[in-house]
């Protein structure tokens, strides 16, 4: 009898049927799992984002910020009994409305927004003469310009600027679509995307001769050659640039009818509306502050002596230049940024909480 050789055409096609069956599932989980690994490469890359954000964030935090007569003094010894008169640097908290409930999580959190909670307050890294370059904040100057001098003696340069002290904001600014020249929102919902700056400005340590003797004219515009210094035209000798000091920081701006000091906090403004002290917002070029984009939300609120959770402050404003109320001793303070990511379609946020 003759052997059947090969296979039927029922069969060949049961193998092809299942041969495809499986082809699809192997390349469904192929599917699924790439985009899974999408998804953690955006998540991580986001995370990323945030965390070389929140790094200068928490430095400047834990820098020294204030000095009152017997030397540095922290944020949580104003408002204590034996309060110290500060006498160099300030802090400012600026809240010009309040956090913004979103209702509560699974865990019964509530949960809360700001779009214009600002941070402003002095650094001193504390370098002297004999410091190592690193300690000192650094910044370019014209060439020529008087600020060479006032660097320490043993790293002057041409072009290059040097001090312990400097202003510090922390801000946000909305996101301009380059196209339309509109604002930018999150999947093109309602949910507006902001750019969270920091904004550095150098604070001239001895500022005598280059305010008197060693001047630099106000003329052409020239204060835009010193974006990342604090400076103003002089208001008592408009020809001529003033470069503030860490003790000419210490006092808010005195608004209008007063006639105005010498200047004071070159990173605030008078606000005619509100007669609030606002950071000024606008970039000082494209991205050239700027630490993170598509920020949904940066909340500051503050943890005072007197409570046991972190609130806002209470007003539109904290600052140092007001003598703070007895038992308002701000002990921490706590930041939280939220972040949306276009790709995933999700917000991201994370919290630093540092003692002051």
């Amino acid at each position: 009898m003759r052997r059947r050789q090969g296979f039927t055409i029922v069969e060949l096609l049961v193998a092809m049927a299942l041969i495809v069956l499986i082809m699809s599932i192997i390349s469904q989980a192929f599917v699924e799992g790439l985009g899974t690994f999408r998804q953690l490469k955006a998540i991580g890359d986001l995370q990323e984002n945030l965390r070389t954000a929140v790094v200068p964030l928490r430095e400047d935090l834990i820098a020294q910020h204030l000095v009152a007569g017997n030397g540095p003094v922290k944020l949580s010894q104003l408002g204590a009994p034996n309060n110290p008169v500060v006498t160099e640097g300030f802090f400012r908290i600026e809240q010009t409305k309040s956090s913004q409930p979103e209702g509560q999580d699974s865990d019964l959190v509530y949960s809360y927004f700001a779009t214009d909670h600002a941070l402003l307050f002095t650094i001193n890294t504390g370098a002297g003469p004999s410091s190592r370059i690193r300690q000192f904040l650094s910044t370019s100057v014209p060439s020529g310009s008087p600020l060479e001098s006032l660097s320490p003696p043993n790293y002057k340069q041409s072009g290059l600027f040097l001090s312990p002290w400097a202003e510090i904001a922390w801000f946000l600014s909305p996101m301009i679509d380059p196209a339309t020249g509109g604002y930018v929102f999150a999947a093109g919902g309602s949910t507006q995307l902001f750019t969270l700056h920091r904004r550095v400005r150098l604070l001239v340590q001895d500022n005598t001769a280059i305010n008197t003797t060693n001047r630099v004219s106000a003329q052409n515009n020239n204060i835009a050659s010193y974006p990342e210094v604090s400076c103003e035209v002089d208001p008592n000798a408009s020809n001529f640039l003033y470069f503030n000091n860490s003790k000419d920081v210490v006092p808010l701006p005195q608004p209008p009818p007063l006639p105005p000091p010498a200047p004071h906090r070159g990173g605030m403004r008078l606000d005619p509306v509100t007669q609030l002290y606002l950071i000024d917002r606008t970039p000082l070029s494209s991205g050239i502050d700027r630490v993170l984009a598509d920020v949904i939300s940066f909340q500051v609120q503050v943890l005072y002596a007197n409570n046991y959770s972190f609130t806002d402050v209470g007003g539109t404003a904290y600052d140092t230049a007001i003598t703070p109320a007895a038992n308002l001793q701000i002990r921490a303070l706590q930041i939280t940024i939220r972040v949306w990511d276009a790709k995933t379609e999700q917000t991201r946020q994370i919290t630093v909480i540092q003692d002051m």
